[in-house]
């Protein structure tokens, strides 16, 4: 399910241009921060779990919860490199010690398979997101 879910996420820009992974309709953030934000999470994990794994400098508060996806975002290739990135490390460590704690940030532990379960949530979350600012930018129906 995380390779699934993460060519599901791929799948969902293939069409789109680059004003249109930019555009902020209604002032929302744009589709192309809902995909970076989701690789710095999925990220996050990754090295937290010890995966060798590199975030380029200042992504995490760009690509922050609560972030307004406002002002410069990097290329769309380097948003999706990061996303296959951190999903092949996520993929990797699937094939681990699944109860082994995952320090989560702040404070507390979870078990890696709960953080990987998560990982699903999070990007159905960010998915259903997209597919709203597809409509509102006139982009035909992927889902349901």
């Amino acid at each position: 399910m995380l390779q699934t879910s993460a060519d599901g996420l791929s799948a969902l820009i293939e069409d789109m241009n680059e004003e249109e992974l930019r555009a902020r309709p209604h002032g929302l953030a744009p589709v192309l921060w809902q995909i970076g934000h989701v690789a710095v999470i999925d990220a996050r994990l990754a090295r937290q779990a010890g995966q060798p794994l590199d975030v380029p400098e200042g992504w995490e508060a760009l690509f922050a919860m609560g972030a307004s996806g406002e002002g410069h975002l990097p290329a769309r290739e380097a948003v999706v490199g990061l996303l296959r990135e951190a999903n092949d490390g996520l993929v990797r460590l699937s094939r681990a010690d699944l109860a082994r704690p995952i320090e989560r940030s702040p404070g507390g532990t979870e078990p890696l398979g709960y953080e990987l379960a998560f990982r699903l949530f999070h990007r159905g979350y960010h998915a259903g997101k997209i597919m709203t600012l597809r409509a509102l930018l006139g982009k035909p129906r992927l889902l349901g």
